[in-house]
């Protein structure tokens, strides 16, 4: 259940050490704007057989991240990619559009090199540093697990507790296939009718007795988030509808 767009003060940028860990990476709070550019060159393919038509494939990717600092010689992150910069070495850095354990953020992660490190120092405001990190080793495209909204379950009136109900199906992007999910109820129209496993998303009836009768449509929001702690998790309203009894 994603907002339908997204503000550039709620986009977070993390870095830590080359090769760290999600977990261990740190919040570069000391940052304005940011420009993130995902490109790739462009090889001609181009043949007699396509109608008089140039063709284009896609070659070499590349992912840059141009963005202003403060000039802070106390603040951690800055003196990280400053150390970077001066020794020339890579720093891992995600840049994500919100909270890396928040709701459907997403971004790509890896190490960067610091490849500009300048100064401006305007008569009447604050020192800033222009940065440009480019990617240097590709990690991942760090997103929340994949689950669609609607998804509609039925059950029999008058079932009983544990009664298998059905799966809410979720996946994983391409670069998170080393996940797997978990999932929870965050809310529902009647509190503690209905149990979630945590590992298959399959639903149950755990309290029948405010099941309701035939036509009674019960809400559940949905979490799914990733078994490594600490990355971005996904929601979705799922229905259940009381059908006839069996």
């Amino acid at each position: 259940m994603s907002d339908t767009f997204l503000i550039g003060m709620n986009a977070k940028a993390f870095y830590g050490a080359e090769s760290a860990a999600l977990s261990a990476l740190t919040e570069l709070t000391n940052v304005k704007d940011v420009s993130l550019s995902l490109e790739s060159g462009e090889a001609d393919v181009t043949t007699r057989a396509n109608s008089g038509w140039r063709a284009t494939a896609s070659t070499l990717r590349e992912c840059n991240a141009e963005f202003e600092m403060l000039w802070k010689p106390g603040d951690a992150g800055f003196q990280a990619l400053k150390d970077a910069f001066l020794g020339g070495t890579n720093v891992r850095m995600a840049f994500l559009t919100g909270a890396m354990a928040g709701e459907d953020s997403e971004g790509p992660v890896g190490d960067f090199s610091i490849t500009k490190f300048s100064r401006n120092e305007p008569l009447e405001e604050g020192v800033t540093v222009p940065v440009t990190a480019k990617l240097a080793v590709w990690d991942k495209w760090l997103e929340p697990p994949i689950i669609a909204d609607g998804q509609a379950l039925t059950v029999p009136a008058a079932s009983v507790n544990s009664t298998v109900v059905g799966d809410v199906v979720a996946s994983q992007g391409d670069d998170m296939s080393d996940e797997a999910e978990v999932f929870s109820i965050t809310s529902q129209t009647v509190a503690g009718v209905f149990a979630i496993d945590a590992a298959d998303g399959e639903v149950t009836i755990a309290d029948n007795t405010s099941l309701g009768a035939e036509g009674t449509v019960h809400t559940l929001t949905v979490k799914v988030a990733h078994t490594t702690s600490g990355l971005p998790y996904a929601t979705a309203d799922v229905t259940v509808t009381v059908s006839a009894a069996a």
